[in-house]
This record gives structure tokens, sequence and C-alpha cells, in this order.
């Protein structure tokens, strides 16, 4: 089953970005520890669990700090002020990239989840899950910063996507060259409605048949 993966064009992180690998490489170290998770990564319950699960994983160092008072980051490798268009803080959630984000999208209905990378280092991304076959939005990761220190390297897990089907997944990743307009009024519809159910999103979607025009624009 094809899975678009559809990148910024003018993203800053363009070149620093891994690609969207299967989650074959945490499994694989998770069983390097010991028999007892030797053992579990041969569970099948577990190896069920990760069927068409990919990895996202950072594309530079970043380190969040939160006491009582205060929530911040630091990105060491950069010396300019990274706040914008890499980070938005709000109320104790880090949106990493908010303006470099990708889209998904699937030709059919599919649901997809985004979770927490707890096969490597801890890192509370707050998990979702949406139809990208019935709506599409920019995916990036929305730390629930934990008290203390957290420091995230290049490389590591961010997040995953369990893609929720039997059928073997296919990601074909793209830029947004060909369909940035489609995607804007996408974008910032959120902007305009707050607390919504994603049906009232997967009826917008739907009845301005943005599926297919997308799918139509990334075919070419």
């Amino acid at each position: 089953m094809d899975v678009f993966i559809i990148n910024h064009e003018a993203s800053p992180l363009k070149y620093l970005e891994y690609p969207i690998e299967k989650v074959s490489l945490e499994i694989k170290h998770t069983a390097s520890l010991g028999e007892g998770t030797k053992n579990m990564a041969r569970c099948p319950a577990f190896r069920s669990f990760f069927k068409n699960t990919f990895v996202y994983r950072s594309p530079i160092d970043f380190i969040i700090t939160k006491d009582k008072e205060n929530l911040s980051i630091e990105f060491p490798s950069q010396n300019e002020d990274p706040m914008t268009p890499l980070v938005d803080l709000t109320d104790g959630v880090v949106e990493l990239f908010p303006k470099s984000g990708f889209f998904v999208l699937a030709e059919k209905s599919l649901e997809m989840d985004i979770l927490p990378p707890f096969l490597s280092k801890h890192i509370p991304n707050a998990p979702s899950t949406f139809d990208v076959g019935k709506w599409t939005r920019s995916v990036h990761p929305a730390i629930i910063a934990p008290d203390g220190v957290l420091n995230v390297q290049r490389g590591d897990a961010l997040f995953y996507m369990r893609f929720k089907t039997d059928k073997k997944i296919n990601l074909k990743p793209v830029t947004d060259e060909n369909v940035a307009d489609l995607l804007f009024p996408i974008v910032t519809v959120r902007h305009y409605v707050k607390n919504k159910p994603l049906q009232f999103f997967y009826d917008i979607f739907e009845k301005n048949r943005l599926r297919s025009k997308l799918i139509k624009r990334l075919k070419g």
C-alpha cells in the first residue's frame, strides 16, 4: 500500500533529515540488551504490535530544560536564535519544527498512530491517531516536557509512525513543490477552529476532494 511522505521544499532542515525507516533497527538494539530482551523481541505479540511501524529521527541536537517556573530549549549546534522556525513552546509542550513538519497521505482509508519511541531513549512525545486517507496535516514532534533536563542527540528516535493495516506499506517521499497551494488551507484551517472532532476535518477533506487532487498532483 503506497503512502506519500510530503516534505516541505523550503524546510531549513531539508538536508539534515534522516530517511524515515522501519523500526527494525530499534528492535534489533532492544534484543541486544540481554537474554530477556532478546526473548521479548522474538515474541509474536511484540512483533505484531510493531508491524508497519517506522521511525522519525531527530535531525539536530537539542536540550529541553524545565523547572517549576521556566521551560526552555537550546540547539547547541546553532548560533542563531532558533525559536522561529524550529520550536514553539506552549504551556509545557515543546512543538519542534512546526514549520518544517511533513505530511502523510494514503490513497485509501488508513489509520496512523504517532507513538513515543519507547524502545530507545525516553522522549515523551504526545501520542495521536488519525486517518491519513481521510485527512492530512503537518506531522512533527510535540514533546510533553518532563521536569529536569532532556538531552536529545541527532539521530535519536523522536517518535514512531505505526500504520494499522496488514498490508505492506511502501513509503514514497516527495516534496511539496507541486502541492503547496493545496496544503496551505489544510494547515491554516486548524487556526480558525478549535477542539473539533476528527470527523469535522475528514468532512472538509472529503467535501473538497483534496485527497484525489493531492494524489493526482503527486503522481504527475
